[in-house]
């Protein structure tokens, strides 16, 4: 079961990577154009729910109200943070909770031309 899901993940936030770098082309551009209607979009699209993070801080999410209503933590999970932007990996998965509930989140960095622009995440 845990081979499947971070398969899944794996395979989720290659396609959303993918997707974000077709339409975003340097850094001013995912500033700018990665909101919260941009990942709706793509959720849309992909039937994926995702969140984007920069500098560890939620950035725009294709489910906002979660963070709105204090659901989920703003910033971005440290060891997280510490895979995707410190040791860049390419691809980390771990544990968290909302209240007693218990799910898999998956996070990738993106790079636009060389260069780390933010943090892509998917629960499950």
């Amino acid at each position: 079961m845990q081979e499947q899901i971070e398969t899944t993940l794996y395979h989720e936030l290659s396609q959303v990577q993918d997707r974000i770098s077709t339409y975003v082309t340097d850094e001013e551009d995912f500033i700018l154009g990665v909101d919260d209607d941009f990942c709706e979009a793509l959720a849309n699209e992909y039937g994926v729910d995702f969140s984007v993070y920069r500098n560890a801080s939620i950035q725009a999410s294709s489910r906002s109200e979660l963070y709105r209503a204090g659901l989920l933590d703003l910033r971005l999970n440290g060891e997280a943070f510490t895979s995707s932007v410190l040791e860049r990996k390419s691809f980390f998965l771990t544990k968290e909770k909302i209240g007693s509930v218990e799910y898999v989140v998956g996070y990738a960095p993106i790079s636009l031309a060389g260069s780390l622009v933010g943090v892509l995440s998917i629960r499950r």
